[in-house]
């Protein structure tokens, strides 16, 4: 019998999308990527030799490979990445149809820790024609922005109450999505290049429209007579692509770029927020799994989707590295569509949130969004709102650890009841920043 282990099993079977948006909900959710498997490959994970498993203060690209590893000969190396030893995580191609038997007999190897079917997340985003933006309640915001008056979510959390002390200035967000366009003017000189894990090369712009919206909850600039306010504006971006121009790509291209972004923490020195508004229902992601251990150690942030089905909190949110963000609505309600459950950290308005969308014709606009500024609903929306909260506060305190900043989100929080619903509750950005 092949050796899979039991976590391992439910991967081979491809999680189903989103549930419909009730009709409460009247504009379109962002609805979380979707795992599926990518034909014909597969990603295996070799053991670390003895002693040589990454710690807080070691890392894979200073340890010399002890020792080279045969692939079966039927597959072919792709890519490879490095988690706990040199280029210890590999995705390899199979013949056609055969990615399930080979997972089966890397797995069978004593030197391979699990091999999985490369899986695919996409990113279905239903539109409405016509749409408008902020059709909700208004805002008190003082900002020569346009827009600003339709970001009810900014009075929801407290943000002009911590912008008094922090805009996030000195922390960069990475925003691992389908890329951002870098070119908008409410985001101009925010916005830095963290790489391109879909195409292999330096290019992050936004083909799909869903990160450069992600971008602007986050970080767009205040006062520049601009569209909206970023619930951090102080703050810089880096823009990691890790889906590509159908809102699409493999698990392994993700967990590529949270290591980029924590390889840029280190490298850089600065504070890290990694934003990843994505996720599915499957029991385990264990390749994104493996980078938020290998993220955390050096010393980033991971916040992520809950997800979008109303169900139990997807991953790779629900792992314990990462923080599972959940959407609430203009009542503070749940929204309808918000996963929920115990591994719920915190939650942040999801619904009629106005932002950015790329400037020039993308995926998103082809379906109905519109260029430049944009309304959506989804845990893909609040999860940024929390990230840009971690920016304040992370900005207030350079020299508190990942876990000092978690703690003040989560204790700051306005409780709303039921945990399993809420997490700690409502993010308010004042009461994060006071500590």
């Amino acid at each position: 019998m092949p050796r899979h282990p039991a976590w391992i099993l439910p991967l081979l079977v491809a999680a189903g999308c989103g549930a419909p948006v009730s009709s409460a909900d009247r504009l379109p959710v962002s609805q979380d990527k979707r795992l599926e498997q990518v034909p014909d490959e597969v990603i295996v994970k070799y053991r670390a030799p003895e002693g040589m498993r990454a710690e807080a203060t070691m890392f894979p690209e200073d340890i010399a490979p002890t020792r080279k590893y045969d692939l079966l000969p039927e597959t072919t190396q792709l890519d490879a990445t490095s988690f706990d030893s040199r280029n210890d995580t590999v995705l390899v191609k199979t013949s056609r149809g055969e990615a399930a038997r080979v997972a089966a007999a890397y797995a069978a190897r004593p030197e391979v820790e699990w091999a999985i079917p490369n899986a695919r997340i996409q990113a279905p985003v239903p539109v409405m024609p016509g749409q408008q933006p902020g059709t909700g309640i208004r805002s008190t915001i003082r900002s020569n922005d346009p827009l600003v008056a339709q970001q009810w979510y900014l009075d929801r959390i407290n943000a002009q109450a911590a912008w008094a002390t922090s805009t996030g200035t000195g922390v960069t967000v990475a925003v691992l999505d389908t890329g951002i366009d870098g070119g908008h003017p409410d985001l101009s000189g925010a916005v830095e290049k963290g790489g391109d894990f879909i195409s292999k090369s330096d290019d992050t712009a936004d083909k799909h429209g869903h990160g450069t919206h992600v971008a602007g909850i986050v970080g767009a600039r205040k006062d520049n007579g601009v569209g909206i306010v970023g619930v951090a504006p102080g703050c810089n971006l880096l823009a990691v692509r890790v889906l590509g121009e159908s809102g699409g790509s493999g698990v392994f291209s993700v967990a590529r770029g949270i290591k980029a972004a924590a390889d840029y923490a280190k490298r850089t020195k600065k504070r890290v927020v990694i934003n990843l508004s994505l996720g599915s229902r499957m029991p385990v992601d264990p390749v994104d799994f493996m980078a938020g251990w290998y993220a955390t150690r050096q010393g980033a942030l991971l916040v992520a989707a809950a997800g979008n089905e109303g169900g139990p909190v997807g991953v790779p949110a629900k792992h314990r590295y990462f923080m599972a963000i959940g959407a609430t609505d203009t009542r503070d309600a749940r929204a309808s569509f918000s996963n929920f459950g115990s591994q719920l950290a915190l939650s942040a308005p999801g619904v009629d949130i106005v932002s950015t969308t790329p400037t020039y014709p993308v995926t998103m606009t082809q379906r109905g969004v519109a260029q430049n500024f944009a309304a959506l609903q989804g845990t893909s929306m609040a999860t940024p709102i929390v990230s840009g909260v971690a920016a304040l506060v992370w900005s207030k305190h350079p020299d508190w650890s990942p876990a000092q900043v978690r703690d003040a989100l989560t204790k700051g929080a306005k409780n709303l009841g039921d945990r399993n619903q809420f997490g700690a509750g409502l993010v308010d950005a004042a009461a994060a920043v006071a500590p």
